[in-house]
């Protein structure tokens, strides 16, 4: 499956996993670093060695985010992220009234 055609059946999830916060957040985040796995390996051709050089971060901590055995600070999926020349975007949510602390757990 080409990596463009992937990403947007990823953020297509992601927006229907918003309209019900209580089902698999933590699945999609382990797609979303599967995602940047393929990025790396498939797209850049990059190893993990040489991302591990290029961000920072330890090759061994890399290999544990790909496979989801991590739980990465924000910090470490900047340093990822900026290493694979990719750029991370927040946007403003507007929940529903009364809803909000639902979208907490």
């Amino acid at each position: 499956m080409a990596f463009k055609k992937y990403t947007q059946e990823i953020f297509d999830r992601l927006k229907k996993e918003d309209e019900h916060p209580s089902f698999g957040h933590l699945s999609l985040m382990y797609e979303v670093f599967e995602a940047l796995a393929q990025t790396r390996s498939m797209k850049l051709k990059m190893t993990q060695q040489m991302l591990a050089d290029k961000s920072g971060i330890a090759q061994p901590t890399i290999a544990r985010i790909e496979a989801g055995r991590a739980n990465p600070t924000l910090l470490q999926v900047i340093k990822i992220t900026r290493a694979l020349n990719l750029k991370i975007i927040f946007e403003e949510k507007k929940y529903p009234e009364g809803d909000y602390d639902g979208y907490l757990e």
